[in-house]
């Protein structure tokens, strides 16, 4: 049942994703520094995701949080399909909509308890280091990420972009407390903190 719910978590998050970059308005900042990234190192968007879900889940791993299953197939699994959902799905300014898919698909996906998506860990260790409100830290999270694809994607960057980086902390903050839905305060199970543990105890 876990997985089904995971796997059908990451199959809406890169369905949100791809339609709200398809509205060809503009798009959520990370998948701006993932163009940027793309671009600067001349390689498919996939190996981009790919990257940069490794980065941020290894800064929030060194930060306190741990490594999951979440993580791993989200980083493998999720570049792959925001990649096809990308290649068809039509290209209409309706699909803008997907950006209040995609707080549900990272609600089901956290709820799981193996951990979570690479930038909702990096939101969880800064709010669990910093003790401040979700909206405060999603936001300046979504500004570095806009900050980093207008350096490397200025064409994706667009006032849409910034009204999405403005508003997805608040939507997330509104729909989870809707659904009482706590992410800094999920036990989850997590493959390398269970490991180092171990090591520790001998």
């Amino acid at each position: 049942m876990k997985i089904m719910k995971l796997l059908i978590g990451i199959t809406l998050s890169s369905l949100g994703i791809a339609m709200v970059t398809n509205s060809c308005l503009g798009t959520y900042a990370i998948t701006t520094t993932v163009q940027a990234m793309s671009n600067w190192g001349m390689i498919p968007f996939s190996i981009a995701n790919l990257l940069l879900e490794i980065g941020m889940i290894g800064y929030a791993t060194y930060k306190g949080e741990g490594l999951g299953w979440t993580a791993i197939a989200n980083a493998l699994l999720g570049s792959v399909l925001i990649s096809m959902f990308l290649n068809i799905l039509p290209e209409n300014h309706f699909m803008f909509l997907g950006m209040f898919i995609t707080p549900i698909a990272w609600a089901m996906m956290g709820s799981v308890g193996w951990g979570d998506t690479g930038s909702n860990i990096l939101m969880r260790a800064l709010m669990k280091n910093t003790g401040k409100d979700i909206a405060l830290i999603r936001t300046l999270e979504e500004l570095f990420f806009l900050f980093i694809g207008f350096l490397g994607a200025r064409s994706s960057v667009t006032i849409f972009s910034v009204l999405i980086t403005f508003s997805t902390p608040f939507i997330l903050k509104v729909f989870y407390n809707l659904i009482d839905y706590k992410p800094a305060e999920i036990e989850h199970q997590f493959i390398l903190v269970r490991r180092l543990v171990r090591k520790n105890t001998h």
